[in-house]
């Protein structure tokens, strides 16, 4: 291999790495971000969500809906499949949305708790509102 290659073999990763670095809760709320509460996404319903999974292995866009339930479709990156998918949700007095998702085309199930920060125009998802270290993952969210 030239040097050339080696180069922009680098180059190329630690590009890469800057495209895919996660901020932190504590990141984003020293930039100012604004935890969405459950007053606040109450309001929001009917909303889309769209963003990779925290894993980085697919995506989702989900719609949830003001009755408890919601629906969407999920792609699997490694495997290359889709699977349309739907379930229930819940948000705590905290703003914490919690998830019970099924998929149609996949035997799986998931669960997840999320809180929600708004930085700007942009929207997070996080494990935890108190744990500063805990990673986000950018989320789209639409009307």
């Amino acid at each position: 291999m030239n040097k050339r290659a080696i180069v922009l073999g680098a180059i190329t990763l630690a590009f890469a790495g800057l495209v895919f670095a996660q901020a932190t809760v504590g990141e984003l709320l020293d930039k100012g971000a604004k935890k969405i509460g459950k007053e606040e996404w109450l309001a929001m319903l009917p909303i889309t969500t769209s963003g990779v999974w925290p894993d980085g292995k697919g995506e989702a866009q989900l719609t949830f809906k003001p009755d408890g339930t919601f629906s969407g479709n999920a792609r699997h990156y490694p495997s290359g499949t889709s699977s349309g998918a739907y379930g229930t949700w819940k948000v705590d007095e905290v703003g914490k949305v919690c998830i019970d998702e099924r998929f149609y085309a996949w035997p799986s199930t998931h669960q997840e708790c999320t809180v929600r920060f708004k930085l700007g125009e942009e929207f997070f998802r996080a494990p935890s509102d108190s744990d500063r270290s805990a990673g986000t993952v950018k989320t789209t969210l639409t009307k």
